[in-house]
């Protein structure tokens, strides 16, 4: 009994009896104002448990009997925690025990659980006779109904049956160890059971065959299943798939390394002998390339890590991006802006700005590689997530996406996780810092912005003549009444309709 309930007793049985409390004070003891608001508050879980314990009631009587074997053997602490608490909440009382009257009150809001059908339960769950439920009549009922049912449990109890070690147990294995947990088994009950239990014909129950009677644990046994299944079958084609990625990665790196020795020499990081680079205009430093020259060497090897090869799409990918190609193409109308000028203007934004602009602008998916869907155009390095986080979305999205492809084989999904590696290792770890160096070079070479408007093909064809191959004015000129210094870069900021 709980202290509460001591208390409220005996202040019931004070002497002399004005010294008891009254009716109106018992009803705001703390008592009775705990078990109500307990059974307020939890109804819809009462009711659930009921609901389990109706169809615990509606069982055979050899799974009955089985849900006491597990009860025998013993729960985790936690499950029986569990219980124990939902016992208590029926309990309404306090007592111990759930009686018909508590079980009534529970359903008395439950369609098609009048008192005649709670009396049913109560006979089917009372194995002493004493017309309540206790705990361990309780737990029995519930057991088998656990969503977090361990499978160590079923083992153990799969094994106690199985009395010859065949992995099997026979009729007569089960009714011997079942009729310990109830006197009244009968051998036809036990004969029926395996019957309808028995998946293959034998005449016995297997281990796979056991665990059908707990579908919470069937259903995480398959997912396992599943899992094993899928690992074996990409480790198979393990060698087959690194061949083809890396038969695509390799000119890519090559690429890419090429782009890092022009950078390193470009910027001072790698010195070579004086032969090696005789005639060759190759360091910033010593005057042979431009701010702009640098600017676009990194923008070249920004555009080769967005555009990581080797992705594999199935069919329907394939046609979902050719559809996409094919809606942004036909949704350029008029004018379409290239540079902005509060990039040109040195407005002098921070570099995570920077790199936020151009991830918003689409550029981590890039490229062939990528399926062009929205969510993958979507920034990258977001601060809330971690690659690995990132690289598990987009790898579950896109096995998500090639599974609802009937063509496709589990066996080709090794190359498309390492490709998803590599990509967001590249926009997560490579790409960012040369951002942010095209963002600081922005800032820092600009030194005046003037937006020239060309309102005609003539006055195209006049600038074209002014300018070199790289954009830069050749002499000092008046064009379009703006005066063009020389030396000065122009930078397209649009393009013509049509």
């Amino acid at each position: 009994y709980s202290s509460n309930m001591k208390d409220m007793l005996e202040s019931l049985m004070r002497v002399p009896w004005m010294k008891r409390p009254s009716a109106a004070a018992m009803l705001n003891h703390a008592w009775v104002s705990n078990t109500l608001s307990l059974h307020i508050k939890d109804g819809k879980m009462n009711q659930l448990a009921m609901a389990q314990l109706n169809a615990y009631a509606q069982e055979d009587h050899v799974k009955q009997t089985v849900a006491r074997l597990l009860t025998d053997i013993g729960l985790t602490i936690k499950a029986y925690k569990g219980l124990e608490n939902l016992f208590a909440e029926m309990d309404l009382n306090g007592d111990g025990t759930i009686a018909l009257g508590e079980l009534v009150e529970i359903t008395s809001k439950m369609p098609g659980m009048g008192p005649e059908q709670v009396e049913k339960v109560v006979a089917k769950l009372d194995r002493n006779g004493n017309c309540n439920v206790d705990i361990s009549e309780f737990i029995s009922a519930l057991v088998m109904e656990q969503e977090e049912l361990d499978e160590r449990l079923v083992k153990k109890a799969f094994a106690k049956m199985d009395r010859n070690g065949d992995a099997r147990v026979n009729k007569k294995e089960l009714f011997t160890v079942l009729r310990q947990y109830s006197g009244s088994l009968e051998t036809k009950q036990v004969s029926n059971f395996v019957g309808r239990t028995d998946g293959d014909g034998d005449q016995k129950i297997d281990y796979r065959e056991f665990m059908g009677l707990f579908p919470q644990v069937r259903e995480r046994h398959e997912e396992l299943d599943r899992r094993i299944a899928f690992a074996k079958v990409m480790a198979q084609a393990a060698p087959k798939q690194l061949t083809r990625l890396g038969a695509s990665l390799t000119p890519w790196t090559d690429v890419v390394t090429r782009h890092r020795d022009e950078l390193e020499l470009a910027c001072g990081a790698r010195v070579l002998p004086p032969h090696v680079v005789a005639g060759t205009k190759h360091s910033y430093e010593q005057g042979h390339l431009s701010e702009f020259e640098v600017q676009e060497m990194v923008n070249s090897a920004v555009a080769t890590l967005r555009a990581v090869p080797g992705r594999q799409l199935s069919k329907s990918q394939k046609s979902q991006k050719h559809e996409t190609k094919k809606r942004r193409g036909s949704g350029r109308h008029g004018p379409r802006q290239i540079l902005g000028l509060s990039i040109l203007s040195g407005s002098r934004k921070s570099s995570a700005d920077a790199q936020a602009a151009w991830r918003s602008s689409g550029g981590e998916s890039g490229g062939e590689s990528g399926s062009g869907s929205d969510a993958e155009r979507q920034p990258m390095a977001r601060h809330r997530e971690s690659g690995v986080q990132q690289w598990r979305l987009l790898a579950e999205k896109d096995l998500g996406e090639k599974r609802r492809d009937s063509e496709w084989s589990e066996a080709d999904y090794l190359q498309a996780y390492l490709y998803w590696m590599v990509k967001v290792k590249s926009d997560y770890h490579w790409q960012p810092p040369l951002i942010e160096a095209i963002a600081q070079m922005r800032e820092a070479m600009v030194e005046e912005v003037v937006e020239v408007s060309v309102r005609s093909k003539r006055d195209l064809a006049t600038l074209h003549g002014i300018i070199n191959e790289k954009y830069v004015v050749r002499e000092t000129t008046r064009f379009c009444e703006v005066d063009l210094p020389r030396d000065a870069r122009m930078l397209p900021l649009g393009t013509f309709a049509g």
